[in-house]
């Protein structure tokens, strides 16, 4: 549960992270949304990978700490009008970057298939994409000139990357929390003393979420014996519920 937790946590900030990183809205020449902020996030996001499973997500941190360095003194660079090539060392960022995010979406993808969630194949298309635009800005591609007729097409390539990695992100998440619930099986509600069942099922009813206790499997409820019968909302049945007509007098009469 704790893995699935720190996970959660992280595909936000991994999100919002990209996001900074490929939206660029500034005044002047500052940038409003930083690409050194973005890498921070990521950054920041990585032990809740690792923590689920992933180790080698950790190996990516001290990068995106170097990216973030960059980018932030890239970023300080443009505000006081100044040129940000810089000996070169741009291409060397740009295979730092290519790396992580092919090392990134990877673990990902690992950690999606290990907790059974079906957006694996979904988050190595990310890591294409995210490869592939990364690769294509860092091209002597001329962006710069008054018929930078090839600007608008990556414009819209970037707004779908970042589109598509919410969405993505966010499914992520959804199948991870749906995934905690599904982890009550029978066979553990079967474990379960009677009152413990009966909080579970109350509270699956107030978060209106289809657990296993609705509707589908049996649940355990005892009233001179216990019983088996299937219930709506989580809540447990009235006494006399499930029994034979027998012991269902009883019940009502007692």
């Amino acid at each position: 549960m704790e893995e699935r937790k720190g996970l959660y946590s992280s595909l936000g900030k991994i999100a919002w992270g990209y996001a900074l990183i490929y939206l660029y809205f500034n005044i002047n020449t500052i940038d409003l949304l930083p690409d050194w902020a973005g890498w921070l996030l990521i950054g920041s996001a990585l032990p809740g990978v690792a923590a689920a499973g992933e180790p080698s997500a950790l190996l990516l941190r001290p990068l995106c700490w170097l990216l973030a360095a960059w980018e932030g003194l890239c970023w300080a660079l443009e505000a006081m009008g100044r040129p940000t090539e810089l000996w070169g060392l741009w291409l060397i960022a740009a295979a730092v970057s290519l790396y992580v995010h092919f090392q990134l979406f990877t673990n990902l993808a690992s950690a999606a298939e290990r907790f059974a969630c079906p957006q694996r194949r979904s988050l190595l298309v990310l890591r294409t994409v995210n490869v592939v635009f990364t690769t294509l800005m860092h091209l002597p591609l001329p962006l710069d000139s008054n018929d930078a007729w090839l600007a608008w097409p990556l414009v819209a390539v970037s707004l779908v990357i970042i589109v598509g990695t919410l969405v993505v992100m966010n499914t992520f998440q959804a199948s991870l929390r749906m995934g905690a619930w599904n982890r009550s099986s029978p066979q553990a509600l079967a474990e379960m003393p009677a009152a413990n069942v009966y909080r579970f099922g109350r509270s699956a009813s107030r978060k209106n979420v289809k657990t296993p206790l609705c509707g589908r499997f049996l649940l355990r409820w005892r009233v001179s014996q216990v019983s088996a019968t299937p219930c709506r909302g989580g809540v447990p049945p009235p006494p006399g519920v499930g029994l034979s007509p027998a012991l269902r007098r009883r019940a009502r009469a007692a």
